[in-house]
């Protein structure tokens, strides 16, 4: 089977350090995608993650399926006539403790319109549970490993804003407010004790209505019985259905 690598974004990137639950995401890039992507760790299989129709995903990890240290993640699809595509492996270090931030709401490549708001969680993982020492110490540890922060950058880093909440956080997105099109974010969460966890996604803003045009019946037609209608429907996004509603009374009155 012939092996065709650098065909995928995905994210963690090389050499990144890691804490916690994260996820693996990304997009394939090919004329003809599968209907999933496998995720390796260190060669072994990890898990499945359905892909998008333009081709993005996201693999949420657990804390649980790593050890600590170095390890290597890989995304592998098939293909038409059994081509491969993958990532490569991407070498990332796994502490035993540290900062995490992890998007849980809209997936990447979602289309986003109106307000929605961009969700997800923070915290302090450590290997085993609750810190070790006395009392007095466990308790400075907890209140060093609180969120102090969580911010949401759209200009990769160059500025933020503050999202609501912490451990479990929020961010309303006014698209009314963006250029439609690629929307890169990069949520940071800081720390009491000054440590920081980063983690970043992409979606698509869409501002343009869906173009509509009713071709049949006619504007003062009669009918009896049943009403057939004819028309186009189109949006650059694609659409995922078209629905028809019937209304009494003259259209004056809406």
């Amino acid at each position: 089977m012939p092996l065709v690598k650098h065909t995928f974004d995905i994210r963690p990137a090389e050499g990144e350090t890691l804490a916690g639950p994260f996820s693996v995401s990304g997009r394939v890039a090919a004329r003809v995608l599968p209907a999933n992507v496998l995720v390796t760790l260190d060669g072994q299989p990890l898990d499945t993650a359905p892909l998008g129709p333009e081709g993005y995903f996201r693999l949420d990890v657990e804390a649980a399926a790593l050890g600590v240290g170095g390890h290597t993640l890989e995304v592998q699809a098939v293909l038409a006539q059994e081509v491969r595509l993958s990532s490569g492996p991407r070498a990332v270090q796994y502490l035993a403790g540290g900062p995490w931030a992890r998007i849980s709401s809209l997936d990447p490549g979602d289309y986003v319109s109106g307000r929605p708001f961009l969700q997800g969680e923070a915290g302090w993982f450590e290997e085993g549970g609750e810190p070790e020492g006395d009392a007095k110490s466990a308790a400075r540890l907890r209140a060093a490993h609180r969120v102090r922060l969580v911010e949401l950058s759209m200009d990769n880093g160059r500025s933020f804003r503050k999202a609501d909440g912490k451990e479990s956080w929020r961010f309303r997105l006014e698209t009314q407010e963006l250029a439609s099109g690629t929307l890169r974010l990069l949520v940071r969460a800081t720390f009491e004790n000054e440590r920081v966890a980063v983690t970043r996604t992409q979606l698509n803003v869409d501002t343009q209505a869906p173009q509509v045009k009713l071709l049949e019946p006619s504007e003062g037609g009669r009918f009896n019985a049943s009403v057939q209608l004819l028309g186009t429907a189109g949006d650059e996004s694609g659409l995922a259905e078209v629905a028809v509603s019937l209304r009494e009374g003259d259209k004056s009155r809406y």
